[in-house]
């Protein structure tokens, strides 16, 4: 969901010198709060069924909120821009909406709870999404036109059908330019429609309708199957490079790229130097060719090619493609590089990473979070400060796991209160016995609200992970 962007919204609400607007703006802080402690009570099936009533009335509250803000901007002309009436009222502004952003990522991380209480917050969410669409679009911000379309689909779709009837399929390391091709390989495969569109760092597809949701996951060919949840009717997948090709093009193996079929006559995958001509065709001036190398060893593990000259080599060209800005391959390119030089290279997606401007920021930060490597971990925390690349930092350094730790611990006792509240929120993810000590002193008297709310959930997930039960938090 589009948290920051609502943060921003409330920001230039709070800011018009009309009381209504004020008035509106509270309101919705006071919904928002509202709904974020009814969404602190669900941690397991038990408790999210004991939440749904409530849950069901604060989101409608919290969506009507946001519908009354739009309305009065609409009737009032109100000017985006215009100076704030208070630091207070901002203040609030953004801890109850950073408060809401953690609940909603945490329960959106849930496994196991019961269909009837997706059925009932997933439209509730949607409605919400919308909502806040029209506020921007009001407000004169950037609105992404097709994804409140989508979102609109997706009510029809639920009304429709209803929520058992329903597959949300997350697609994890899907280039964005092949999401179209997917969902019509997804409807081909299953023969129901699907809704599809992409986020930072994921691309989903809204099936319906699927009456059978193990049968449907068995015909997805699109990558492995990382999470499964029949409750929720979710499918969370990583796609393999071939998820898009249709099932009538070969496509390489991971082993050698064997079943390989080149577009000119002299690549024979079975030949023995079959590797050193993929090599040269990399490195070739003809665009089909190189595209065609690129596919192909992207899809190779490095080590299933004998020669390590070759391999380095093909690390090498990769490396100089990456380098490139012109390059118009550079974000495949910048994933063959992490492929074939794994930590070797590092420093440069680093230098990659320092130009201003970067094209390929959300490839390379998605390379150094699989590479895990320490020295990329203040780098990528350097980009939380962003709300451009806010969110796939966080992702890349989730992903990091407890290398990241001491960088985001630095992080975590930053002046910038989005900056901080997200690596408390890291630590909960990653982080060990070393962050137990900070986030101890984050709750102690004169701390925000906030910030002690998120210590305490790292606390108790740190805990969680370690297998102690619960650490003692004085």
């Amino acid at each position: 969901m589009a948290w920051s962007l609502l943060l921003a919204l409330l920001a230039t609400a709070s800011g018009c010198g009309e009381p209504r607007a004020v008035e509106l703006t509270r309101d919705l802080v006071n919904a928002g709060n509202s709904l974020c402690d009814t969404l602190q009570e669900v941690r397991d099936a038990t408790s999210a069924r004991a939440a749904m009533t409530d849950l069901d009335t604060r989101c409608a509250k919290y969506a009507e909120s946001l519908r009354a803000l739009e309305r009065d901007m609409a009737s009032g002309g109100q000017a985006p821009g215009r100076q704030l009436v208070g630091d207070e009222l901002n203040r609030n502004a953004e801890d109850a909406i950073k408060k809401l952003f953690s609940e909603m990522r945490r329960i959106d991380d849930l496994m196991g709870l019961p269909t009837e209480f997706w059925a009932m917050i997933y439209p509730r969410v949607i409605e919400i999404e919308i909502a806040m669409g029209e506020v921007s679009s009001r407000a004169g911000k950037p609105v992404d036109a097709k994804k409140i379309e989508s979102l609109r689909q997706i009510q029809t779709m639920l009304t429709q059908q209803g929520y058992q009837k329903v597959v949300i399929v997350y697609l994890y390391n899907l280039p964005i330019q092949d999401l179209e091709q997917v969902a019509k390989k997804i409807s081909a495969n299953t023969g129901a429609p699907c809704i599809y569109g992409a986020g930072i760092n994921l691309c989903q597809v809204t099936v319906a309708p699927v009456a059978d949701f193990n049968a449907f996951a068995a015909k997805l060919d699109l990558g492995t199957i990382t999470a499964r949840d029949e409750g929720r009717r979710l499918l969370k997948i990583t796609c393999g490079p071939t998820s898009a090709r249709p099932k009538t093009q070969p496509a390489a193996s991971d082993e050698t790229a064997k079943t390989a079929e080149s577009k000119c006559d002299d690549l024979d995958s079975h030949s023995f130097n079959y590797f050193e001509k993929l090599l040269e065709r990399l490195t070739s001036d003809n665009i089909d060719k190189r595209r065609e190398a690129i596919d192909i060893l992207l899809r190779v593990k490095p080590e299933k090619v004998a020669s390590s000259q070759t391999r380095k080599k093909i690390a090498r060209a990769f490396k100089e493609m990456a380098l490139d800005k012109e390059n118009r391959d550079r974000d495949k390119a910048v994933q063959g590089l992490a492929h074939w030089a794994g930590t070797y290279s590092v420093p440069a997606l680093l230098d990659i990473l320092k130009e201003k401007n970067c094209a390929v920021e959300e490839e390379v930060l998605e390379a150094l979070g699989s590479l895990k490597d320490v020295r990329a971990a203040e780098p990528v925390v350097a980009k939380l400060t962003d709300l451009s690349t806010h969110d796939i930092a966080y992702s890349c350094l989730k992903e990091m796991g407890p290398v990241a730790e001491d960088a985001v611990l630095a992080a975590a006792g930053s002046k910038d209160a989005r900056v901080a509240l997200a690596a408390i929120q890291l630590l909960g993810e990653i982080g060990t016995d070393n962050s137990v000590p900070f986030l101890k002193t984050a709750l102690k008297k004169g701390a925000k609200p906030d910030i002690k709310f998120c210590a305490r959930a790292a606390l108790r997930a740190i805990a969680a992970r370690q297998g102690i039960g619960k650490i003692d938090e004085e």
